[in-house]
């Protein structure tokens, strides 16, 4: 008969031993930000009339910009953006390649990765650990277990984004592999109680 107390206190530990982890290492280790790369403009204006409140169109009749074209094409090619300055008159009288964008990309991806490094073994560690607490506490172990298994799964959902396809497969196949494998040994090393008959 299914025990709602064990499996209440299962779920518990399970989600709150996730949530421990990662807010433990948000707290430790924060994600960068865009704004710590992107410091100027959060959404960069092109080099065309805008509207402003009580000016109308302005910028209408600007003086291009010498070898914008090029400028624009290089930058795109680099992943990056083209940044103006603008005068009174909201013309842009300059222009630069901003990689602000690009370079906060790459720092997210290798922090993504670097998550995952801490956190894989962590979860895995909670699964090993669920499975050799004793039988007496057996539904705090399925919580260990449960807990760690969720912790896997968060940091690989992280990375997972980031990673190629053959990447995705080979991750997902080791994982799996550990998961089962551990599922096994918990399985043979179970030996259920003997129950005394009464005569």
């Amino acid at each position: 008969m299914l025990d709602l107390k064990k499996v209440s206190l299962t779920i518990g530990i399970a989600v709150i031993f996730a949530f421990f982890i990662y807010f433990t290492i948000d707290a430790i280790y924060p994600e960068p930000k865009y704004e710590d790369f992107c410091k100027v403009n959060a959404y960069p204006r092109q080099a065309m009339p805008y509207y402003e409140e009580g000016k109308g169109y302005t910028g209408q009749n600007c003086t291009p910009i010498r070898g914008i074209a090029n400028l624009s094409a290089s930058c795109s090619e680099k992943g990056g953006y083209i940044d103006y300055t603008y005068d009174d008159a909201g013309c842009p009288v300059s222009a630069v390649c901003n990689m602000c964008q690009k370079e906060h990309d790459t720092a997210r991806k290798q922090y993504a990765l670097n998550i995952f490094y801490i956190t894989a073994p962590i979860g895995i560690l909670a699964i090993i650990a669920g499975m050799y607490l004793p039988l007496a506490v057996e539904a705090i172990a399925a919580g260990f277990m449960v807990g760690g298994i969720l912790t896997l799964f968060q940091s690989t959902v992280r990375v997972f984004g980031d990673l190629g396809k053959w990447s995705r497969v080979i991750l997902l196949f080791a994982e799996l592999c550990i998961v089962v494998w551990i599922g096994l040994k918990k399985v043979s090393d179970y030996k259920p109680r003997k129950t005394k008959r009464k005569k």
